[in-house]
């Protein structure tokens, strides 16, 4: 468990352009490795060794699928589609080129093409942060380690979505012959 904390602290370096220690762990994501770990143990297990960890897979995965079913709850309880949330994340609230958390600021009704709403439901599920700064409110990815299962886990989707597309699958009631991914609409459901 001390490996999945280690993995769970790191946080951007500016200098080394790596990663480093940082001071503290999300509690969620805390609890979303645990969960995974436990959820992968045996039954009737009583004790987890390093190995239980290390069969559980990395910290990312877990992150990723964490993130991937917060996403698409919530499209579905707002009645959007999961891709456009999926897209404000790579392109708002992630700069891609560095893999860094970018703030943005609230907006009246929506910030940055998503509905405020629907971020007051990201932030609830421990995706976004909200943070008051100068008079105003700014959101953020809620942390340094969630940059790249997030990134890893929208192209996951957005490469399954180009390939059922090529495939001729529908999707968002459309029939996309193109190599490249849908630009609108959902994923196949």
């Amino acid at each position: 468990v001390e490996t999945s904390v280690d993995d769970l602290r790191r946080v951007r370096d500016a200098e080394s352009k790596g990663y480093k220690p940082g001071p503290y762990v999300e509690p969620l994501q805390l609890q979303v490795v645990c969960l995974r770990l436990w959820d992968a143990l045996p039954p009737g297990t009583t004790q987890i060794v390093a190995g239980d960890v290390e069969k559980m897979g990395n910290v990312d995965t877990a992150l990723g699928d964490y993130y991937a079913d917060r996403v698409k709850e919530i499209a579905t309880q707002w009645g959007v589609p999961e891709r456009s949330i999926r897209d404000w994340f790579d392109q708002e609230l992630i700069i891609s080129e560095q893999g860094i958390r970018r703030p943005i600021p609230q907006g009246a009704e929506s910030s940055q093409g998503l509905d405020n709403e629907i971020i007051k439901a990201l932030e609830d599920a421990h995706l976004v942060r909200a943070e008051e700064r100068a008079g105003a409110i700014w959101f953020e990815l809620v942390h340094d380690r969630m940059v790249q299962p997030v990134l890893a886990n929208n192209d996951d989707a957005h490469r399954t979505a180009a390939d059922l597309v090529r495939a001729g699958v529908r999707v968002a009631g459309v029939i996309d012959t193109r190599d490249d991914p849908p630009t609108s609409g959902d994923y196949p459901v």
